[in-house]
């Protein structure tokens, strides 16, 4: 969309809204502009200044950004680019803790929503039916969940935006929930909330519907967190993103999170060896493991080289594009080192088990909803059931111990929330190692059921839709 056409969009919502708003006097140059944080006319970002600092947020205006100054306690609202932003600085601006609250909708923001792994689309694609005085352009977007981006909020009108498409669940979803408005993007230790409507913060949408609730909502959450007063960097239009971004990471922190999970995973081991290894082997390899643990420690304390850097790349490579979703998500992760978020790999072996562990069990009952409260009993069923049919070769005491594993493993899976509600639960987290441990764990399940080699080719083979 062009420049024009965006105009003539502003201009027929504004005549639809606020039929005084044109007759008012030829405003200045300085105020007449579109986004002109002193403009106080309908297409101004005044009054969007004035909230923030009503809320005790200071924006801070900058016609461009020195990314050598950046610290991870800085935050960054971006309206609007006209200049590409180049994705690799910012990601490890934002890897290290930085976050930032991105409106576009048709700007030059297209490589930075790769990098996140988004593709922006026209909203003309994506059906939506509830639309604001019957205008298409206007389309209103109800919660589908709880997020802190909601709080107060039961609707957002927004004025002739993108639709954006990803892995998990917007917070404002359109009425097909395969795309979004609203994106919460976790990144490292650091977060992008992505709004793809930029006129959402103009003066006169403040006004429509809770859009004032909403954006008050957005400067809070990327707020969060910061030492004292918050003042984000306010970017609007043709700024300059120039520099490099000197990222404040402790190189030691990936080495004592790997040495910590060797040890528990060496642990791990070690129990499961304990009752096949005959009593005068057994200080052998307690000497063995504690040999391997006191290495470890020397490489923790005593870094004899530089760990990697953690690249921010959370977006399918080309190379990768061809995998599963499940293996995709599993190298979009990795590359976080042990500190990143699981949630939505574990959230697909949560589906894929699920799928069948009640198809084998249950063979036709109606499953309660994860937030019926009859799921309580449907889950000590179900593992009973299990016991009972493929475990029948134990003894009483094996037969419970079973039991408690299965219920767990099944309560586990029913607070994972669907994926879907990823972003929607963004507290939702879970480390390489959970992962790792329930798919080896649901694994064996399955495979007593005869159904393991099905889980594995859903899981991994299954094609990304």
């Amino acid at each position: 969309m062009t420049g024009a056409q965006r105009l003539l969009a502003c201009l027929v919502t504004v005549a639809v809204l606020l039929p005084g708003a044109l007759g008012s006097a030829q405003p200045t140059p300085l105020q007449a502009g579109d986004y002109g944080l002193e403009n106080k006319e309908w297409n101004g970002l005044s009054d969007f200044v004035r909230l923030a600092a009503s809320r005790d947020i200071e924006l801070r205006p900058a016609a461009g950004i020195d990314y050598a100054k950046l610290t991870p306690q800085d935050r960054l609202v971006i309206v609007y680019p006209t200049r590409e932003i180049e994705p690799d600085t910012l990601a490890s601006f934002v890897v290290d803790g930085g976050k930032v609250l991105l409106l576009d909708d048709f700007g030059a923001s297209t490589q930075l929503l790769g990098r996140l792994g988004i593709e922006r689309i026209p909203a003309a694609d994506v059906p939506h039916e509830t639309v604001h005085m019957g205008r298409p352009g206007l389309p209103i977007f109800r919660p589908g969940g709880k997020h802190p981006l909601l709080d107060g909020v039961h609707e957002v009108v927004a004025n002739h935006p993108a639709a954006l498409r990803t892995d998990g669940g917007a917070i404002l979803p359109y009425d097909d929930p395969s795309a979004g408005l609203v994106y919460d993007m976790r990144l490292g230790e650091g977060k992008v909330v992505v709004v793809a409507d930029s006129s959402v913060v103009i003066n006169h949408m403040l006004q429509v519907g809770d859009n004032r609730e909403f954006l008050t909502n957005a400067l809070r959450y990327i707020c969060r967190d910061v030492d004292g007063e918050c003042r984000p960097y306010l970017l609007v239009g043709d700024f300059v993103l120039a520099g490099r971004y000197a990222s404040q990471s402790d190189p030691r922190k990936d080495v004592s999170d790997w040495a910590s999970d060797v040890l528990g995973a060496l642990n791990d081991w070690l129990d499961d060896l304990a009752d096949d290894i005959p009593h005068k082997n057994a200080i052998y390899y307690a000497s063995l493991l504690l040999m391997v643990g006191l290495i470890i420690f020397a490489v923790t304390i005593f870094p004899w080289r530089k760990a990697r850097p953690v690249r921010p790349a959370v977006g399918p490579p080309e190379a990768v594009k061809p995998l599963s979703e499940f293996e995709w998500n599993l190298l979009r992760y990795e590359r976080g080192g042990f500190q990143a978020n699981h949630a939505l790999p574990m959230s697909i072996l949560k589906t894929e088990f699920e799928r069948l562990f009640f198809r084998e069990v249950v063979r036709g009952e109606s499953v309660p909803p994860q937030d019926d409260p009859r799921r309580v009993a449907f889950l000590k069923t179900c593992a009973q059931r299990y016991v009972e049919r493929y475990r029948e070769d134990l003894g009483a005491s094996g037969r419970k111990g079973v039991f408690k594993e299965i219920h767990g493993l099944l309560r586990q899976f029913s607070r994972i929330p669907p994926r879907h509600r990823l972003f929607l639960d963004s507290e939702a987290y879970f480390s390489q190692r959970e992962l790792m441990s329930t798919w080896r764990k649901s694994r064996e399940i399955l495979d007593i059921m005869g159904v393991g080699e099905e889980y594995e080719q859903r899981t991994r083979r299954s094609r990304r839709g």
